[in-house]
């Protein structure tokens, strides 16, 4: 006779017995490790989107600590070739260099670095000095054909110097003997020193 106890069909179960594990179909398999195959391959792509980001951070931050060294240094290399500039003016003032052709080269040399220097100011004080300086040495004499920023820019380092460059610097140096509070080299100084005092460079 059956019973709670002893079921129909087979013998009573024990209670203590572990029960039937039952064994995955292959196909739950298959879907269980494709899954964590895509997981996977989520988080790897996850991990290099991080990095990237992590890395791109890094780069900004670099370059805004940078950027104030930069600035400095930038600075201090115009700084150096107006006052190597200045130097030269100073010369003038007190000697007549005209037939001197390694100066009128090393003076032709330190121009193109100065035109250079102006381009790395825009739109405040430094730039408008440097306007300033430039269109006075630029245009320096007024109406003139070849003026003495076409000789600096035209014969910068060449082995020869041409006849109206070395006039124009022997008149430079004339002018400042006639009016040496008026002259155009002390002029010229005085643009350098108000821009060298505006780069305030430490």
């Amino acid at each position: 006779m059956a019973s709670f106890q002893n079921p129909v069909g087979g013998n009573p179960r024990d209670p203590f017995e572990k029960p039937f594990r039952v064994e995955p179909i292959e196909e739950e398999k298959e879907v269980h490790d494709r899954n964590r195959k895509e997981d996977l391959e989520k988080s790897k792509k996850n991990l290099r989107i991080a990095s990237f980001l992590l890395q791109m951070l890094q780069k900004t931050v670099d370059f805004f600590l940078e950027l104030p060294e930069k600035v400095k240094s930038t600075k201090r290399c115009t700084r150096d070739h107006l006052l190597l500039l200045k130097n030269y003016f100073e010369i003038l003032k007190k000697e007549d260099r005209s037939q001197d052709v390694q100066f009128l080269n090393e003076l032709s040399k330190i121009w193109p670095h100065i035109l250079e220097d102006a381009l790395s100011f825009k739109q405040d004080a430094v730039a408008n000095g440097f306007k300033t300086l430039l269109r006075k040495i630029q245009h320096y004499p007024e109406h003139a054909t070849h003026t003495l920023g076409y000789y600096l820019v035209e014969y910068a380092g060449q082995k020869w110097i041409p006849f109206p460059y070395m006039e124009l610097i022997q008149k430079i140096h004339a002018e400042h003997e006639k009016n040496p509070t008026g002259s155009a080299l002390s002029e010229w100084i005085r643009n350098i020193d108000e821009l060298i005092a505006l780069l305030k460079v430490r």
